[in-house]
Formats: C-alpha cells, sequence, structure tokens
C-alpha cells in the first residue's frame, strides 16, 4: 500500500515485477511521471503476473491528475488486470480513506482469494554478516 509518493513508489515496483505482490492498494499515485517537462503515462506492464494481482485505486474527483487513471483504466482491464478505481468526490490529492472506503477496502479484501498469498514469490533475503570478533 502507499499514499502519494509511497503510491507512486508502489506502483513502479508493481509495473516492474508484479508477480512479487498478492495486491496493491494505491492512494493519490498514478502509473505516470514527469519526464524532462511532460507527462509520461504508464500503459499496463507486459508481465502475464499482472492478471494474478489485484488492484485497489483511490484517486480524488478533484485530483488534477485525475485524467491519468481515466486514461489508462480500460487498458489495463483490457491487459486483464484486476483492479477497482474508487473516485472520492470533492477531495484531491488527499487521504481518501473515509469511513465509506474503509468498508470498500475490506469488501475488497474479502475477494482476494485466500491462497493468494502461497503463491507470491518473496524476494531473495540476504544473509546477515557475521559480527566481527574483537
Amino acid at each position: 500500500m502507499g499514499f502519494s509518493a509511497g503510491g507512486q513508489v508502489a506502483l513502479e515496483l508493481w509495473r516492474t515485477r508484479p508477480g512479487l505482490y498478492g495486491g496493491l492498494i494505491v492512494d493519490a499515485a498514478y502509473p505516470a511521471d514527469t519526464v524532462d517537462g511532460k507527462d509520461v503515462v504508464y500503459g499496463p506492464p507486459e508481465d502475464p503476473a499482472i492478471k494474478e494481482v489485484p488492484l485497489l485505486i483511490l484517486v480524488g474527483g478533484e485530483d488534477r491528475l485525475l485524467w491519468v487513471w481515466e486514461q489508462v483504466e480500460g487498458p489495463y482491464r483490457e491487459a486483464g488486470i484486476p483492479l477497482e478505481v474508487i473516485v472520492v468526490p470533492g477531495l484531491g490529492h488527499d487521504w481518501l480513506f473515509g469511513e465509506a472506503q474503509i468498508v470498500a477496502l475490506e469488501d475488497w479484501l474479502g475477494r482476494i482469494p485466500p491462497n493468494r498469498s502461497d503463491q507470491v514469490v518473496a524476494p531473495p533475503q540476504e544473509e546477515p554478516e557475521p559480527a566481527a570478533q574483537p
């Protein structure tokens, strides 16, 4: 889960290796970046694992970047991404989890297959280096 810049990081991590995640919750973040002063919107990743990773997206109805989700929602769904976009009316680039959104989150979590976490491949763990002896 990520909010704002944390959501940007979460989306980038998912975009590069979606199979590592059981699901993604993003609040006020977008599959886009600014490169050389221009907005670059990212389409769906090519990795077939995207079809197994549900996304819950919250975006404010007054957010200046709402258009990004409006632009990519169709292509993401066509690519097979299990995507739910919740537009929260009257809010911009804000923390968007009010009472109704928490209910929607609980419902979304309840629809994730119970065995999904068993399918997630954890990143390799580095072995800690032994402490130096005095």
